[in-house]
């Protein structure tokens, strides 16, 4: 092979986008039937079930997801270009120190980090599956972990990073 042709190819494969994108089996912009069919714990909620919204998506899909050693449960949100976000939660669950340490050993350390006395954020951006995932915490009170399209965060999240950096 020719040192230009190894510079074409070697261009090509650094600029190409993940042969898949999304979280667990599912793709960012799938459809709530394509989550279901891919995910058979995953029920899809008829009309009457899909009046839960969050910040402007509507919930698809709902099923049970085990993590760091909880049993937890997974809500699909869709908006105009199909699958957006994944909250995971579990009614009652107030400690995410699990989640927080399985999240770490799993993505490293965050790249955004702002423990503030009453409410935590950690967000990390996973390049391979081009999802950005945020746990929220509030000691004794709420404990939130969400994947989203890392499309949708990523320019603001690098920005906060950067602002906060220099703090």
């Amino acid at each position: 092979m020719s040192k230009l042709a190894g510079l074409v190819l070697a261009a090509a494969l650094l600029t190409a986008g993940p042969a898949w994108a999304g979280w667990e089996k599912l793709e960012w912009g799938m459809t709530p039937e394509q989550a279901a069919a891919a995910m058979p714990d995953v029920a899809k909620l008829d009309k009457g079930g899909r009046d839960d919204e969050l910040d402007g998506a509507v919930m698809g899909n709902k099923g049970p997801y085990a993590f760091a050693g909880k049993d937890l449960i997974a809500a699909f949100y869709y908006d105009d270009r199909g699958l957006g976000q994944v909250k995971i939660w579990k009614s009652g669950m107030t400690d995410c120190k699990s989640l927080l340490t399985a999240l770490t050993k799993q993505y490293g350390q965050p790249l955004r980090a702002e423990n503030q006395s009453i409410l935590g954020l950690f967000v990390w951006h996973d390049a391979r599956t081009q999802a950005r995932v945020s746990l929220v915490a509030s000691q004794g009170v709420l404990c939130s972990l969400d994947y989203y399209r890392l499309s949708d965060y990523e320019a603001i999240d690098r920005k906060k990073a950067v602002r906060s950096s220099h703090q």
